[in-house]
């Protein structure tokens, strides 16, 4: 790199770096807006808001929800089916274990097992998970 610089050789491949330097940038851009404009597909569900737990069991939107702890990796199907189900499904993690404002775990309350990994459930139009 020095012999390059000192012997002035990159005057005569000015254009290979410059146009090297311009698609670097482009892809920083394009990375950068990516991530500005991407939405959030996957909703992490705090049983501790009342919002929350009324949008997820109580509003009748579909919902697929995955029980899971806040700072599990998700499973990578979850992933995938997430990425196929936006806009037509919400998709939620909950951490099953939290007590709801009734005092109940989401297993207890809903009689789902919590011996099944990963415990996977949908509900929709007010009625039970299933």
């Amino acid at each position: 790199m020095k012999m390059f610089l000192k012997n002035r050789m990159w005057r005569e491949h000015w254009q290979v770096i410059a146009g090297s330097l311009v698609i670097i940038v482009a892809l920083f851009g394009w990375f950068f807006l990516q991530a500005a404009t991407s939405t959030r597909s996957v909703h992490f569900i705090q049983l501790s808001e009342p919002a929350d737990v009324h949008r997820v069991f109580q509003s009748g939107e579909p919902w697929l929800v995955l029980c899971s702890r806040p700072d599990a990796i998700l499973p990578e199907v979850f992933e995938k089916a997430t990425k196929r189900l936006e806009g037509k499904i919400h998709v939620g993690v909950v951490d099953c274990h939290d007590k709801l404002p009734s005092g109940k775990s989401v297993f207890k309350k809903f009689l789902l097992r919590d011996d099944i990994v990963p415990t996977i459930f949908t509900i929709a139009n007010g009625g039970k998970p299933k």
